[in-house]
């Protein structure tokens, strides 16, 4: 198979995959469910294996096997139903005489006779098609342990048996060798799932018979939990007064909200109605999202990766709210014992240190998706417009409304279960912000220390005069002092960058350059190519800036020329001023710093300092 042959069956594979989940998403039963989809690479499992799902609700799917969207389709249904019907339960498997003279569950014939009783219930409702041949003269009878007990005779069921052996060659259940024997409560959430999911498929039949259902409106079980936050949790109750809730399953299909997501810039929180959450959870998740809007998890990137960035909010914040004892944290919620303490910074840290195990983690979202939205991934949401800037009214009204409730919380009971990694965030949010252009000072102060004086007979003092019998030395800067005391400018002068913003950037460069006696700057002017402007001085540089406004830019070749420049010092920085729109990659071999317009974001990481202004 050629080259664009192969690329056009893996476009066509994953188009496939994505039909059948919309297909599932959209079914009144399966959409329900629970259990995770996440999409591998066919490396993970296998070239042939289209399905593993696991004891813990994943079920992971090979995005490069091309099936039809029906049968996909089939086999997520087919996958939810094994968490459903409770296949990984100890409790439900065959113990002692019913799992034959040997006395322990042969695990492959286990998995043969769930897939036979789910392929006997799907056949029923007609879900998908199943990519394997039914047997015609019919199926096999009674329960998951009376199949099982059947299959133990060779002789018993042979085309059955070789159509679950078929089956399970695409699709197989992983972690039966240690079933699950308690569940926490003693009740299996995914068969709750079930329970409530069937009643609440039942209802919507019945609703279309008679009246339409209204949508968005909130349940109310979602208003007592705000309610509470509102009347016995102060700390969160500001931003349970000021976030509006939506709780719509369309809504939430189209977004592939799973369990809830917040949207800052909109001050909204998303809810899936179909989530199986009791009331104490519902607490937890609904502070999950206040806390993510009331520390700005939305904005505090700063050019990390924006799902790892998410999914270290998440170990930080329901750590906290476990020792705060808000609610009760659900099964799905990412908590590790070691991050115990640690910031969201350090945890990003190490999770950058052990990707693959980074991107197993699930959020409240769904697989592979943040729960910060229109904010940490970079892309609109769908069907919701382009990004919107955070208005400033509701940046101060969220910093105020997490230091006010702390106060009151800690008037009331004292900081009690409150963190102490919490309390100093929200105390540091609430301090005003350091202004760009004083952070900028500082990093012309770090690489621009005061050019040593020399003094020399050669020119003597201006005192002199007055003290002719005393011979004074005059005050003398060495050239090549001035020399090294220079750095390098790429200036992006393309696209968004107006030049209003430019001149006020490029005004207090020249301020602290002047300040700093740095007397040169080796500028290169950068839009579609760049354009060296040697040295200036640094009261010149606004005066040469004309703004082309020709979209993207490519600024390595000006990187590269400014540090293969045999006339510019190996150890002089580059402060790179850009809008953000330029290529995937950027390679620096030297100190480095960014200047960019307030809401612009890198598209890569950088270890060199950004500073924003307004």
């Amino acid at each position: 198979m050629g080259k664009k042959e192969k690329q056009k069956t893996e476009k066509k594979s994953l188009i496939n995959l994505q039909e059948g989940m919309e297909i599932i998403d959209r079914h009144s039963l399966f959409g329900r469910l629970g259990g995770w989809i996440c999409p591998v690479k066919k490396d993970v499992l296998g070239k042939q294996t289209a399905s593993v799902v696991t004891a813990g609700g994943r079920i992971y799917v090979n995005e490069d096997l091309l099936l039809s969207p029906e049968e996909w389709a089939y086999i997520l249904a087919h996958q939810r139903l094994h968490l459903a019907f409770g296949h990984f339960d100890a409790a439900k498997m065959p113990y002692g005489e019913e799992a034959g003279p040997s006395g322990k569950v042969d695990i492959r014939l286990w998995n043969m006779a769930c897939d036979l009783y789910i392929m006997g219930f799907l056949s029923d409702l007609k879900v998908g098609r199943c990519p394997v041949r039914i047997p015609d003269h019919g199926r096999a009878g009674g329960d998951e342990v009376k199949i099982y007990q059947k299959l133990l005779f060779p002789g018993d069921m042979p085309e059955e048996r070789q159509a679950a052996a078929a089956l399970m060659e695409l699709i197989h259940m992983e972690g039966l060798e240690s079933p699950i024997r308690d569940w926490e409560n003693g009740i299996n959430p995914y068969s709750r799932t079930f329970s409530r999911a069937l009643n609440a498929a039942v209802l919507s039949v019945v609703e279309e018979a008679g009246e339409p259902e209204k949508t968005g409106s909130t349940s109310a079980q979602t208003r007592m939990a705000v309610e509470w936050f509102l009347s016995h949790y102060p700390l969160l109750g500001g931003p349970a007064a000021g976030f509006s809730i939506v709780e719509d399953y369309q809504v939430c299909q189209k977004l592939e909200i799973q369990i809830a997501a917040v949207d800052v810039r909109e001050a909204v929180i998303y809810l899936n109605p179909a989530a199986p959450l009791e009331q104490e959870e519902r607490k937890f998740v609904l502070a999950h999202e206040y806390l993510h809007a009331g520390l700005r998890h939305d904005s505090r990137g700063r050019g990390r990766d924006p799902l790892l960035w998410n999914i270290a909010c998440d170990f930080v914040i329901n750590g906290w709210l476990k020792e705060m004892e808000v609610g009760v944290m659900p099964q799905s919620a990412l908590y590790a014992k070691e991050y115990e303490g640690l910031s969201a910074e350090s945890i990003y840290d190490s999770l950058l240190t052990d990707i693959r195990f980074a991107m197993k983690q699930i959020t409240f979202r769904g697989y592979g998706k943040g729960d910060v939205l229109a904010g940490t991934d970079g892309n609109p949401l769908p069907g919701m417009g382009g990004r919107k800037t955070l208005s400033p009214g509701l940046d101060v009204w969220l910093r105020e409304a997490l230091a006010q409730g702390l106060d009151w919380q800690i008037k009331q009971n004292g900081r009690g279960y409150l963190p102490l990694g919490l309390v100093e965030e929200i105390r540091a949010l609430s301090m005003p912000p350091i202004p760009w252009d004083v952070k900028l000072a500082e990093w012309f102060e770090e690489h621009f220390p005061p050019i040593q004086v020399h003094h020399s007979y050669a020119r003597p003092s201006r005192r002199q005069s007055s003290t002719p019998d005393i011979p004074r030395p005059g005050k003398v800067i060495r050239e090549e002092d001035q020399w090294t005391a220079t750095f390098g400018v790429v200036l992006d002068t393309s696209g968004s960058m107006e030049k209003k913003l430019l001149g006020k950037a490029l005004g207090s460069i020249a301020g602290y350059a002047q300040a700093r006696e740095v007397s040169w700057v080796r500028v290169v002017f950068c839009d579609a190519q760049a354009y060296d402007a040697g040295y200036l001085a640094p009261g010149e540089i606004a005066g040469r800036v004309e703004v082309t406004g020709r979209g993207g830019t490519v600024l390595q070749p000006a990187i590269r020329f400014l540090e293969e420049a045999k006339d510019f010092p190996p150890d002089a920085p580059i402060l790179i001023i850009t809008d953000g729109r330029i290529e995937d990659h950027l390679w620096i071999h030297r100190e480095h710093a960014f200047l960019m317009p307030q809401g612009s974001r890198l598209p890569f990481r950088t270890k060199g300092q950004i500073f924003y202004f307004e």
